[in-house]
């Protein structure tokens, strides 16, 4: 009876100290990745040693080569983690499965970057080009914009359009930020050119049509508080549009701009 009671008891107590073997290789596994991850991040990996590695993680660097052989193996583990994970996001993905292969690639090099501000590449307009070209050119832009905003999976995400248009004055415009007293900027549109006749009520009327057909699209702090039409734009000595130099001569000609 007593040798069937050790017998029991020994049998009860072994998956206990298996199991907590197996905890302590868990824990000492875990804290050997995050020691390496930060010293990869912190010194980069050529000059991170095993020795720097195992100091951090607390543990003698003979152990570190009881889980990993080499230094280089760490990296294979984190590459190799970062694809699964990779694989498991474009897989869950619909609209990836369905994109363009340009689409995908851009895709896959924001999820990998993790970004806070994206931006919707365009198409760079040849230069010379015809207006029909330029135009043609403009609409394949604002196409990419759109599927760059219907794409984006996270509302704190940043995107700016990028677009560069041509020497076609009326289709020439920029967005930027205008100095506020209390919000300290505020997002305006500048449109090189008057709408149709030029009149004041016609142009107030474009600019609030413009602003309504933006709001299904954008939120209330992207959508233009102002739009001004400028008969000519300020260019840089390259022949670009300077940003800088027109918002200074708005801020110097309207002094009541938005407070």
């Amino acid at each position: 009876m007593k040798r069937e009671k050790e017998r029991k008891g020994g049998k009860a107590a072994a998956p206990k100290r298996r199991g907590k073997r197996v905890e302590n290789k868990e824990n000492t596994r875990r804290a050997i990745l995050r020691a390496a991850l930060d010293l990869f991040a912190e010194k980069g990996f050529y000059r991170t040693t095993t020795k720097a590695i195992s100091k951090k993680a607390g543990i003698a660097e003979g152990t570190l080569f009881n889980y990993f052989e080499t230094k280089e193996d760490l990296a294979i583990y984190f590459f190799e983690e970062s694809l699964t994970e990779l694989i498991e996001w474009y897989q869950g993905d619909r609209g990836m499965k369905r994109a363009a292969l340009p689409e995908k690639l851009f895709g896959i090099i924001q999820h990998l970057l993790d970004s806070d501000v994206t931006m919707a590449f365009d198409e760079c307009t040849r230069y010379p080009a015809s207006e029909q070209e330029v135009a043609e050119s403009m609409r394949r832009s604002m196409r990419w914009a759109r599927r760059c905003r219907a794409a984006r999976r996270r509302p704190e995400l940043c995107q700016f359009g990028i677009v560069q248009g041509g020497v076609y004055a009326e289709r020439r415009f920029f967005v930027g930020p205008l100095p506020h007293s209390r919000l300290g900027h505020v997002v305006i549109m500048v449109i090189e050119g008057e709408p149709c006749d030029g009149a004041p009520d016609t142009a107030a009327a474009f600019a609030t049509a413009l602003r309504t057909s933006l709001r299904p699209a954008l939120t209330s702090y992207e959508i233009p508080r102002q739009i001004f039409f400028v008969s000519q734009l300020l260019e840089t000595l390259t022949g670009k549009i300077d940003r800088g130099a027109n918002i200074k001569r708005l801020v110097a000609q309207h002094s009541g701009l938005p407070s």
